[in-house]
Protein backbone atom coordinates (compact mmCIF):
# COMPACT_ATOMS: atom_id res chain seq x y z
CA UNK A 1 0.00 0.00 0.00
CA UNK A 2 1.06 3.19 -0.91
CA UNK A 3 1.52 5.79 2.07
CA UNK A 4 -0.81 8.26 0.71
CA UNK A 5 -3.45 5.47 0.16
CA UNK A 6 -3.65 4.64 3.82
CA UNK A 7 -6.94 5.92 5.67
CA UNK A 8 -8.35 5.46 9.46
CA UNK A 9 -8.97 1.83 9.79
CA UNK A 10 -6.00 0.00 7.80
CA UNK A 11 -3.95 -1.84 9.75
CA UNK A 12 -0.22 -1.27 9.52
CA UNK A 13 2.97 -2.11 10.49
CA UNK A 14 4.32 -0.58 13.31
CA UNK A 15 7.59 -1.27 16.08
CA UNK A 16 7.54 -0.38 20.03
CA UNK A 17 11.13 -0.12 20.98
CA UNK A 18 13.03 2.61 23.57
CA UNK A 19 15.51 5.03 22.97
CA UNK A 20 18.37 2.80 23.08
CA UNK A 21 16.43 0.19 20.83
CA UNK A 22 16.84 3.14 17.97
CA UNK A 23 20.32 2.35 17.12
CA UNK A 24 20.60 -1.48 17.81
CA UNK A 25 17.00 -3.16 17.13
CA UNK A 26 17.49 -4.65 20.79
CA UNK A 27 14.12 -4.75 22.39
CA UNK A 28 12.23 -3.91 19.27
CA UNK A 29 8.40 -5.38 19.46
CA UNK A 30 7.06 -5.40 16.25
CA UNK A 31 3.02 -5.61 16.20
CA UNK A 32 -0.30 -4.74 13.72
CA UNK A 33 -1.54 -1.42 14.61
CA UNK A 34 -4.97 0.22 13.28
CA UNK A 35 -4.90 3.85 12.16
CA UNK A 36 -7.07 5.91 14.33
CA UNK A 37 -5.59 9.31 12.34
CA UNK A 38 -4.77 10.39 8.88
CA UNK A 39 -3.52 14.46 8.29
CA UNK A 40 -1.26 16.07 6.27
CA UNK A 41 1.80 17.75 7.10
CA UNK A 42 1.73 21.76 6.50
CA UNK A 43 5.36 22.43 5.20
CA UNK A 44 6.15 18.24 4.42
CA UNK A 45 5.61 18.94 0.20
CA UNK A 46 9.47 20.06 -0.46
CA UNK A 47 11.47 17.31 0.28
CA UNK A 48 11.28 13.78 -0.97
CA UNK A 49 13.95 11.07 -0.12
CA UNK A 50 14.67 7.59 -1.93
CA UNK A 51 16.02 6.07 0.87
CA UNK A 52 17.40 2.21 0.74
CA UNK A 53 18.53 0.29 3.04
CA UNK A 54 20.24 -3.07 3.04
CA UNK A 55 19.53 -5.73 2.68
CA UNK A 56 15.06 -5.95 2.91
CA UNK A 57 14.58 -2.16 1.15
CA UNK A 58 12.39 -1.90 5.21
CA UNK A 59 13.22 0.53 7.91
CA UNK A 60 11.75 2.36 10.93
CA UNK A 61 9.89 5.62 10.47
CA UNK A 62 8.75 6.85 14.08
CA UNK A 63 8.45 3.41 15.07
CA UNK A 64 6.62 2.19 11.62
CA UNK A 65 7.66 -0.12 9.96
CA UNK A 66 8.11 1.44 5.71
CA UNK A 67 9.39 1.12 2.47
CA UNK A 68 10.12 2.75 -0.69
CA UNK A 69 10.55 1.09 -3.42
CA UNK A 70 7.93 -1.51 -4.95
CA UNK A 71 8.38 -4.84 -5.58
CA UNK A 72 12.33 -4.59 -5.51
CA UNK A 73 12.43 -2.23 -8.77
CA UNK A 74 13.62 1.61 -8.52
CA UNK A 75 11.98 4.72 -8.61
CA UNK A 76 12.38 4.49 -12.20
CA UNK A 77 10.03 1.86 -12.77
CA UNK A 78 7.36 3.47 -10.94
CA UNK A 79 7.81 6.62 -12.05
CA UNK A 80 5.39 8.85 -14.16
CA UNK A 81 7.78 10.71 -16.06
CA UNK A 82 12.19 10.53 -16.41
CA UNK A 83 13.75 13.38 -17.84
CA UNK A 84 17.84 13.28 -18.35
CA UNK A 85 19.31 17.02 -18.17
CA UNK A 86 23.23 17.05 -18.90
CA UNK A 87 25.44 19.96 -19.98
CA UNK A 88 28.89 19.81 -21.97
CA UNK A 89 31.94 19.94 -20.40
CA UNK A 90 32.39 24.25 -20.08
CA UNK A 91 36.06 24.27 -20.15
CA UNK A 92 36.28 21.81 -23.44
CA UNK A 93 33.55 23.59 -25.64
CA UNK A 94 34.29 27.34 -24.12
CA UNK A 95 30.46 27.85 -23.40
CA UNK A 96 27.23 26.34 -21.72
CA UNK A 97 25.80 23.31 -23.92
CA UNK A 98 22.83 21.95 -21.66
CA UNK A 99 20.73 19.04 -22.92
CA UNK A 100 17.37 17.10 -21.75
CA UNK A 101 16.53 13.40 -23.25
CA UNK A 102 12.79 12.46 -22.13
CA UNK A 103 13.30 8.89 -21.14
CA UNK A 104 9.75 8.38 -19.71
CA UNK A 105 6.35 10.10 -19.90
CA UNK A 106 3.92 7.93 -18.88
CA UNK A 107 0.22 8.02 -21.17
CA UNK A 108 2.00 10.61 -23.52
CA UNK A 109 3.19 9.83 -27.46
CA UNK A 110 6.53 12.17 -26.73
CA UNK A 111 9.74 13.54 -28.72
CA UNK A 112 12.44 10.36 -27.68
CA UNK A 113 15.31 12.17 -29.28
CA UNK A 114 17.83 15.27 -27.61
CA UNK A 115 16.83 18.61 -26.92
CA UNK A 116 19.02 21.77 -26.27
CA UNK A 117 18.00 23.76 -23.32
CA UNK A 118 19.00 27.12 -23.24
CA UNK A 119 17.57 29.26 -20.51
CA UNK A 120 16.43 32.55 -21.36
CA UNK A 121 15.58 35.64 -18.43
CA UNK A 122 11.98 36.16 -18.65
CA UNK A 123 10.93 33.39 -20.47
CA UNK A 124 12.67 30.31 -18.95
CA UNK A 125 13.54 26.73 -21.04
CA UNK A 126 13.34 27.14 -24.71
CA UNK A 127 14.04 23.76 -26.41
CA UNK A 128 15.50 22.65 -29.97
CA UNK A 129 15.39 19.24 -31.24
CA UNK A 130 18.86 18.25 -32.46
Amino acid sequence: MRTCEVKVGDRIISANYDVVGRHNLDGVHVRVAKVLEVRECDGCENYVYDLSVEPFENYLADGVVVHNSTFGFGLEHIADGILHLWMDDVESVKEVRRYLIIKKMRMTNHFRGTYRVEIAPSKGLILTKL
